[in-house]
């Protein structure tokens, strides 16, 4: 009885970029949405392509299904392509070359403009928006950024990491790294600077910690949970939709 359990049991192949607080949401609510008969196991190739291109080839063969979250791996679709189509699954980020997948993914430019613009009134009080954005983020929450500036006639700039020791009051900054985000508060306390009032902070990804620290910072996120939940629901229906997932802005004090 024991090893027919065993053996029907499937195995996934979960493959990430990296971990962080909001990814481990994701990771949950995978696994909650799955249930016990399908045995989950994780690996990270954290943006590296040799790395990517390794765990995938030694994943060939040994799994019912594979979820793939590439970020942006250049090529990707080329060692995703030795794998079972039916039996591939892919997250967050995609591209033209993988628009054959099923998928649960981040539209990042729409995301980008239409969450600025749900906060335009409280952008009009800032003389400058400020984009930090890390190299490994799509080149589409630029694109996104840039037409929105534009369209509305804001002063803009885009940064790279390590920007945040020279912010300036009566600006903007949008982040994505919570190293910047820290960077930018411990340098505003500094100079006795309060985001809200001498500055604005918008930062990327929610979590509990950003509701709480500087009296809440305001956010632009997708729904994690609610795209592991989707993912969960490819797999167990062996659906081939590409699901775009939910995207929710957060008001808070930063802004």
């Amino acid at each position: 009885m024991i090893s027919d359990q065993i053996d029907s049991v499937k195995k996934l192949f979960l493959l990430f970029d990296e971990m962080n607080a909001f990814k481990e949401e994701l990771y949950n609510a995978i696994l909650s949405n799955l249930g016990e008969g399908i045995q989950v196991e994780v690996y990270f190739h954290h943006f590296n392509e040799k790395v990517f291109n390794r765990l995938i080839q030694d994943s060939l063969g040994n799994y019912a299904y594979y979820v793939i979250m590439p970020g942006n791996i250049q090529n990707a679709h080329l060692y995703i392509d030795v794998l079972p189509k039916e039996k591939v699954f892919l997250l967050d980020q995609i591209n033209a070359d993988l628009l054959n997948y099923a998928s649960v993914y981040q539209d990042f430019k729409n995301d980008m403009y239409e969450g600025l613009l749900e906060c335009l009134l409280e952008l009009r009080t800032y003389e400058k928006l400020n984009l930090i954005l890390a190299s490994k983020q799509p080149s589409a929450f630029k694109e996104g950024f840039e037409s929105f500036c534009r369209n509305y006639d804001f002063k803009y700039a885009i940064h790279n990491e390590g920007y945040t020791s020279k912010i300036k009051q009566g600006e903007v900054y949008i982040v994505f790294e919570d190293k910047d985000l820290i960077s930018i508060i411990k340098k505003a306390k500094q100079i006795g600077w309060k985001s809200g009032e001498d500055f604005g902070i918008i930062s990327y990804n929610e979590t509990p910690l950003k509701d709480v620290i500087e009296n809440g910072i305001t956010t632009l996120s997708t729904d994690f949970y609610q795209m592991g939940k989707e993912l969960a629901n490819l797999v167990l229906t062996n659906s081939k939709l590409q699901v775009k997932n939910r995207f929710h802005i957060y008001k808070r004090n930063s802004l």
